[in-house]
Parts: C-alpha cells; sequence; structure tokens
C-alpha cells in the first residue's frame, strides 16, 4: 500500500516497515512531487511547528485533495500540547489524535470532521527482545528530563525509592536538558527514538515513565517499545494504561508510590521466571493489539478504505 508523508519525518521510520512510503518535502512545490503517485491510498501528515511550516503543511494537503488522494492529520503531542497545535487540523479528511480523551474537543472545533484515537504502538522490524549483557545494570531507563506533575511524580514515586534502595541504574537521556546532578554518575548517554532496543539489555528491568498520568489516555512509546522487546517493565501509574487493554502485574507492572515500587521491585529483580513471564506476556499483548500495523488498520477503517 502507498501512503504519501507529508514531512513527518519522525514517525517515518516507524511507519515505513508497514507501506510503501514516499516522502513529500514540504519545502519543494508539492503538486509536482504528489501528481505521480494519486494512487496513494492516503497522505499522512503530523503536528509540525509554526509559523510558514504550516502554510506549507497545507499546501500538500491542498495539493492532495485536489487529486483525490484522502489526507490524514495526526498530532503524538495530545494531551499536554493540545492548544498548540489544535488549529493544524483544520481541513484535513481525518483528524487522529494520541489521546482519546480529546476526541470531543476536534469534534466540537470541526464539526463533522471523522476523528479517531490513534496511540503510538510499537514497530516489530525495530522493538526486537535481546539477551540482557553481562554484569547489566539493576534498572535501565531511557527517559529524557522533564519537570511537569507526572514526570516528578514518578521520579519521587518510582525512581528515587529504588536509587535510595541501593539498586543501580543505566540511565539514557539527551544531554540537555541535563538530569539533576544526583542523577548523573547513573548516565550513559543518549539514543534516539530508533535505536532503543540495543540499550535495554544494560538493564535487568525497565523502568517507565510518561509525561501524562491522570485523565489521559496517553502513554509514551517507550512503553510500547519496552514491551516488545520482551523486558519486564516497571512504571508509574497512568490511566492510559488500562484503556490500551494493559493488565497490572501480567503484562508489566505499575505502581501509585515507593511502597508498591521497592516491593515489584524486588520481586522482579529476584524472581526471574516471573520477570520471564510478564516480559513475555507483555510483548505478546503488545504485537497483537499495538504495533503500527494495527495503527494503520485504525487509519484504513476510518477512511473507508
Amino acid at each position: 500500500m502507498k501512503i504519501l508523508f507529508l514531512g513527518a519525518e519522525f514517525m517515518l521510520p516507524y511507519w515505513q516497515p508497514e507501506c510503501e512510503a514516499v516522502a513529500v518535502n514540504l519545502h519543494e512545490p508539492p503538486e509536482a512531487q504528489i501528481a505521480p503517485h494519486r494512487d496513494a491510498a492516503f497522505a499522512y501528515a503530523m503536528n509540525t511547528m509554526g509559523g510558514e511550516n504550516v502554510g506549507k503543511l497545507w499546501a500538500a494537503r491542498d495539493a492532495c485533495r485536489r487529486l483525490g488522494i484522502p489526507t490524514v492529520w495526526h498530532t503524538i503531542e495530545d494531551p499536554n500540547s493540545h492548544g498548540t497545535f489544535l488549529p493544524q487540523a483544520e481541513g484535513f479528511d481525518l483528524i487522529a489524535t494520541s489521546d482519546e480523551v480529546l476526541l470531543p474537543r476536534y469534534s466540537e472545533q470541526y464539526a463533522g470532521a471523522r476523528v479517531v484515537w490513534l496511540p503510538l504502538a510499537a514497530q516489530p522490524s525495530l522493538h526486537v527482545p535481546r539477551p540482557t549483557d553481562p554484569g547489566a545494570a539493576d534498572l535501565v531507563l531511557v527517559a529524557n528530563w522533564y519537570t511537569n506533575d507526572a514526570r516528578l511524580g514518578a521520579v519521587k514515586n518510582l525512581l528515587d525509592p529504588l536509587l535510595e534502595a541501593g539498586y543501580s541504574l543505566a540511565l539514557y537521556a539527551y544531554a540537555h536538558p541535563a538530569w539533576p546532578e544526583k542523577y548523573r554518575r547513573w548516565w550513559r548517554g543518549a539514543t534516539s527514538c530508533y535505536d532503543v532496543a540495543q540499550f535495554y539489555p544494560t538493564g535487568r528491568l525497565a523502568l517507565g515513565m510518561n509525561n501524562q498520568a491522570y485523565g489521559t489516555t496517553m502513554t509514551s512509546m517507550r512503553t510500547y517499545e519496552v514491551l516488545a522487546c520482551g523486558k519486564p517493565l516497571l512504571a508509574f501509574h497512568s490511566d492510559a494504561y488500562e484503556r490500551l487493554g494493559f493488565e497490572n502485574g501480567r503484562h508489566f507492572a505499575w505502581v501509585h508510590d515507593a511502597v508498591d515500587a521497592l516491593r515489584w521491585a524486588n520481586l522482579l529483580l529476584n524472581d526471574a521466571a516471573l520477570a520471564g513471564r510478564i516480559g513475555e506476556a507483555g510483548r505478546e499483548f503488545v504485537l497483537s493489539r499495538h504495533t503500527y500495523a494495527h495503527r494503520l488498520g485504525t487509519i484504513l477503517e476510518a477512511l473507508g478504505l
């Protein structure tokens, strides 16, 4: 299936294995790029930074519509930046949000528009299990430093209690913004979002932190990726988990406070059979429901294709 990507460079590597992907450069005249691909099933765009980039995105959208190609706009920035990007969804045939809670807001803003929940997902060609390294740290965390309430809640109730209990950590994050000084002894450098699978073997138990916790159905891409890699995961609470079909203690474990964090870390780090069962169950569940092939199916169904 041929899909046009109107910019959307960030998401392209995740979708590319599922289709014949044609990248449209928004900084070049769009019609000449799009016209040879009238047979595309649809054109996919995602939220972009403001200014002239929005105008260029809309020009590509309009070129697709003139050629009879359905257009899809997808934001992965909901709910935190909903107001910033909401105006960009105008004029697209399908609006897709990473947070189901915000579907009514899009429907109110764009009366009659088709709006769907399209969470992030795993890409099985990128997110594959690998053996744990000899001498691996107890914990591995791939997470940049943020200071919103949900992230700080995860630091306070999950990460800090485990480090204070003496567990070791392999931390991967961008150098800027830097984690506070007390965490830097654990920092091993940065990863890109496309190569995370090679870093999870450096810890025995993966930790999960989101920038959303309550009143949301959006969860970090790390959730899907860790599980697709077959890694046991211990995460701070998010309302998204149950809505996505995950079961606490079966597919992975999530906690509200330090007591539960310490209890689950002790279980998963000292019972290899339990950790293995949970890691495999999480992987099987993600591959059965939460891959980009599944998300493609959601788009096609919404477009009636």
